[in-house]
């Protein structure tokens, strides 16, 4: 189950307005694209083809939207901030 949360108001402590960002040229691609971009990523890491709920979560975490996924022991959540990561 993958659902949208209303962004946090959490501000830095230390003031430095430090944030992760992906490339540009990551950013720019349309949302098809990148779906695309996150399988091969993941494929080309693990051997594998990533779920579609791990592609779609991923796909929330690049466009910057909060983003929760409950899923069951075993299916994978754990790959998801390493596909994040290779992006």
């Amino acid at each position: 189950m993958l659902c949208r949360l209303a962004a946090p108001a959490i501000s830095d402590p230390q003031g430095t307005g430090v944030r992760i960002e992906l490339l540009k040229k990551i950013q720019m691609k349309g949302d098809d694209a990148l779906k695309t971009a996150i399988g091969k990523s993941a494929f080309n890491r693990y051997g594998q083809p990533a779920k579609e709920l791990q592609i779609e979560t991923v796909f929330h975490l690049a466009r910057g939207m909060n983003t929760f996924l409950l899923a069951g022991t075993g299916f994978g959540k754990s790959r998801i901030p390493e596909i994040y990561h290779t992006l």
